[in-house]
């Protein structure tokens, strides 16, 4: 057995010899490859019969940083009822070290919350996302002159997009780290953002976040220019 396994099962011991330890569960990238002994970064979620908070464990342990969720099993029922996105994400695809009977149906649950999507957006909210993606656009277009900002408000107006995509398609919104892999089959829009990543001038990038703007809105009515007078959404 090889130095990383033998780290891999202490650690892993120790967390399922803990106290209230109801299931010990591998989340990404460690629960989607058949052979992750190259990795150095392990996800994990400890499920507790106790507790009433969620507490989180970082640590390098013999060159492996293990970040570890311990989460109270009420908790995550709790998360399960009102759709937290950052566990509905994290827990669909996971991979069971050791599970209870009763985490084992929660995680079904997620399952089918993951396939049936957060839901679709309200009139409002839709409407607000047309005109907040319009808005920024052309607050970034004012700004093309100042190269530094309007570097900085692209990457964040990039980010803004991708995530109106995700929402506006009764799709989970990934983890920061997922989010671009997570476009690869929708191609028109995946290319743009490549082009986007490897582009450093301003002004191409701009043609770039336009493209990508009517890509993601105009299924939905477009861009939204004039806002009339009325409720306001607080963000």
């Amino acid at each position: 057995m090889d130095g990383y396994t033998l780290s891999f099962e202490k650690e892993i011991h120790r967390i399922r010899s803990g106290e209230s330890v109801l299931a010990v569960i591998l989340t990404g990238a460690a629960a989607e490859l058949l052979d992750f002994t190259k990795l150095r970064d392990i996800d994990i979620f400890v499920i507790l019969s106790k507790g009433q908070f969620l507490e989180r464990e970082v640590a390098d342990k013999d060159g492996i940083i293990w970040d570890i969720t311990y989460l109270p099993v009420s908790v995550l029922k709790q998360g399960i009822k009102e759709k937290w996105p950052f566990l509905i994400h994290g827990l669909y695809k996971s991979k069971p070290i050791s599970l209870d009977m009763q985490v084992s149906s929660l995680l079904a649950q997620i399952q089918s919350l993951y396939l049936q999507g957060p839901g679709a957006l309200p009139e409002e909210e839709l409407k607000y996302l047309r005109f907040k993606l319009t808005q920024d656009y052309e607050d970034l277009f004012n700004r093309r002159g100042d190269a530094l900002n309007a570097k900085f408000l692209a990457y964040y107006l990039f980010k803004e997009i991708l995530t109106a995509y995700f929402r506006l398609n009764n799709k989970w919104v990934p983890r920061e780290k997922k989010i671009l892999s997570s476009i690869k089959q929708e191609k028109e829009l995946y290319k743009l953002c490549l082009n986007f990543l490897e582009e450093n001038n301003v002004e191409k990038n701009l043609s770039y976040l336009q493209n990508m703007i009517k890509y993601v809105l105009n299924p939905w009515g477009g861009k939204l220019i004039n806002w009339p007078k009325g409720k306001f959404p607080l963000k």
